[in-house]
């Protein structure tokens, strides 16, 4: 214990100098922070700067509500302008699938038209056939039949 009153009796007497240390170190402390603050701050104004020449306007624009502020509208406006752009983007597609569906709608109903056409077309001509070689004949009915399968109009009566 005795060791421990030496230490405390010696710091008690450079205690002047501990306190004058320990203002140095916070005083250091804080310089270095408030360098990392200004390098913050130089680093955001100048990534606005950046950004504000990409939507162009200039960072320094006078404004009532100070640098920046016209930049900060033009980007608002611009965001406005790209999601309007992307609205009538979706619209546009969106009405352009509608059209293509409804198109392939109406070839595959007029391709199974034609399917169905085609198989009474083959069946007509079967039959017209099966009559031709009962009677040995050919009549207008076998033409008929082979107009339709030909895909070809009907003679007229």
């Amino acid at each position: 214990m005795i060791w421990l009153r030496k230490l405390f009796g010696g710091l008690k007497a450079e205690a002047s100098f501990i306190l004058l240390l320990a203002v140095v170190c916070v005083g250091a402390w804080q310089y270095v922070q408030a360098r990392h603050a200004e390098r913050d701050r130089d680093d955001a104004v100048r990534r606005a700067e950046l950004v504000c020449s990409a939507v162009g306007v200039d960072w320094t624009e006078k404004h009532m509500r100070g640098p920046g502020t016209a930049c900060a509208q033009r980007a608002r406006q611009l965001r406005t302008d790209r999601e309007a752009i992307d609205r009538e983007t979706a619209r546009l597609l969106s009405d352009a699938i509608e059209k293509q569906a409804a198109r392939a709608e109406a070839d595959a109903r007029a391709a199974r038209d034609a399917i169905a056409r085609a198989r009474a077309a083959e069946t007509r001509m079967e039959k017209a056939n099966a009559d031709a070689d009962a009677t040995n004949h050919v009549g207008p009915d076998w033409i008929a039949a082979l107009n339709d399968l030909a895909g070809l109009r009907r003679p007229a009566h």
